[in-house]
């Protein structure tokens, strides 16, 4: 008789709570404090500045190192900036950046140079298993951790080839 007793006393609340949930209005995290409602408050945001503002075209390529942009397949679908001319050591279209001619690597240094190293696969390798292999003895790796430890030693050794070419 409990636990008939407590079920219901369950229905009851589980009812109690759905019935005192507010109706929100569809897509009210869009709204504004004002509307009763605290959102991103869209609509001001597009009366008071996206309506006013032109937009303007970005072009945004994230290319990896190591791209070769004569390749055969990527030289005519590569961007070139029409306003820089090549090897001059000079920035032609005043935008700040000295022979952007296929974009900036704001990765690089303030030459535009690669930054090299720290861009390879094997940096990002090391640096995330770096913490659990460093100072391990080899000869108590558990076997199933051997493969990922061989891959830390080899991202190690190339990591430690570049910054002693550096």
């Amino acid at each position: 008789m409990r636990v008939y007793f407590n079920i219901l006393l369950m229905i009851f609340g589980l009812i109690l709570t759905i019935q005192a949930q507010t109706n929100l209005p569809r897509d009210w995290y869009y709204g504004d404090p004002n509307e009763n409602y605290v959102g991103i408050s869209m609509n001001q945001a597009y009366e008071n500045f996206l309506n006013k503002n032109l937009g303007r075209t970005v072009i945004v390529a994230v290319i990896d190192s190591g791209i070769d942009v004569e390749h055969e397949d990527l030289k005519d679908n590569i961007w070139t900036n029409p306003n820089e001319i090549p090897g001059n050591g000079k920035d032609d279209d005043n935008n700040g950046y000295v022979d952007d001619i296929h974009g900036w690597n704001f990765i690089g240094g303030p030459n535009g140079q690669n930054v090299g190293s720290d861009s390879y696969e094997a940096t990002r390798v090391y640096a995330s298993l770096k913490y659990k292999y460093e100072n391990a003895d080899p000869t108590k790796i558990a076997k199933s951790q051997k493969m990922e430890y061989e891959q830390y030693t080899k991202a190690k050794e190339i990591v430690d080839k570049e910054i002693t070419k550096a």
